[in-house]
């Protein structure tokens, strides 16, 4: 998962991070707090802005302990496809991505059949 920092500027995030990353790329500053998230608009954007300029500030998170079934239910209510894991403290862990939980269910009933 791409991240970056407030200060860089998009023309140096574009420029590091493969097409092939998913997009948003995760705003965090030095201690890893997530402080926001770039999507792709903003990073075709003015290569000369600053990210903390164009970034969607304080993205939703959930904590490494919540059910997958729970979030996987939220993520299908509010029509979201992946949400940012992170500590109490906002530190950075990971991505859930939806499709992954369900590919994961789906094995799971293949060996059981």
């Amino acid at each position: 998962m791409p991240t970056c920092h407030p200060d860089e500027l998009i023309g140096e995030v574009r420029a590091r991070i493969s097409n092939s990353d998913r997009h948003p790329v995760v705003v965090v500053n030095q201690a890893e707090v997530v402080l926001g998230t770039v999507g792709q608009r903003a990073l075709e954007s003015d290569p000369d802005k600053r990210v903390i300029d164009v970034m969607d500030e304080a993205p939703n998170t959930y904590r490494p302990d919540v059910r997958p079934e729970s979030l996987l239910e939220t993520m299908e209510e509010d029509d979201f496809d992946s949400a940012l894991v992170t500590t109490l403290e906002g530190k950075l862990v990971g991505l859930f991505e939806k499709r992954s939980v369900i590919d994961l269910k789906e094995e799971k009933v293949a060996e059981k059949s």
